[in-house]
């Protein structure tokens, strides 16, 4: 995998107070088909710390020139209150984007929606410009039908949506990305990624609709393309 291009975050986009919404959304999309993509390990890596450590190692590649990142390493532990943290080290002290990442030992049951609202939460509460949530929803099996009581992307958004309508401390212009890793059901696939989006539009407690952002292929094991894009992420 070639290293991408760092990515670079507006400064329209840095703070919070402000709606931006058309420039915080284009980012929010441009962010997801620079990551989600390359963020999976290789084929055949597919415990829980393969991912964390390939999702680090992604975000490590894209932080922005002036953004330090917590953990520094891949397969280091110094957390700062979340899994992972951009925060600026020129325009003062301030995060970013903060990321929690539950991918779930339990996914076909209840424990698992337990531990990403648990994840969730913890991104409520933490002040940034964008906040990012990955997951894995139980997809459909070969059959085309998920398994009883599965954990679906279905069960995801009603979680995601009752959390964002009873947070009272809501800030114009918070960005929620939420990418979902789901099960194929389809041994020898790269998988894929589903993107929603759900972005503050007022002061305080209101109404939550998560939207769907976009949608592509996983390249496990592929390089990037010259701008560090996939190619093939749809809209």
């Amino acid at each position: 995998m070639n290293d991408p291009v760092r990515f670079t975050v507006p400064l329209s986009c840095r703070g919070i107070g402000e709606l931006n919404l058309k420039s915080r959304l284009n980012t929010a999309r441009r962010f997801v088909g620079v990551f989600a993509p390359f963020a999976a390990p290789k084929k055949g890596c597919d415990k829980d710390s393969d991912w964390t450590d390939s999702v680090r190692n992604r975000l490590l590649k894209m932080r922005p020139d002036d953004c330090d990142q917590y953990p520094p390493e891949a397969n280091r532990k110094k957390e700062f209150m979340v899994d992972f943290l951009w925060e600026e080290k020129k325009l003062g002290k301030r995060a970013l984007l903060a990321c929690e990442s539950e991918w779930g030992s339990d996914p076909y049951g209840r424990r698992n929606k337990v531990k990403v609202t648990y994840d969730f939460d913890k991104l409520l509460v933490f002040k940034a410009p964008f906040k990012l949530l990955l997951f894995e929803s139980a997809d459909a099996d070969a059959s085309g039908n998920p398994k009883k009581g599965a954990f679906t992307i279905g069960d995801v958004k009603d979680m995601l949506e009752e959390s964002l309508r009873n947070y009272w401390h809501h800030v114009p212009g918070e960005t929620y990305v939420f990418v979902d890793f789901p099960s194929t059901g389809k041994p020898g696939t790269n998988g894929r990624y589903d993107a929603y989006v759900w972005i503050s539009q007022q002061l305080g407690k209101q109404a939550a609709s998560v939207e769907r952002l976009m949608t592509g292929e996983l390249a496990r094991g592929a390089s990037t393309s010259k701008d560090g894009t996939a190619g093939m992420a749809q809209p």
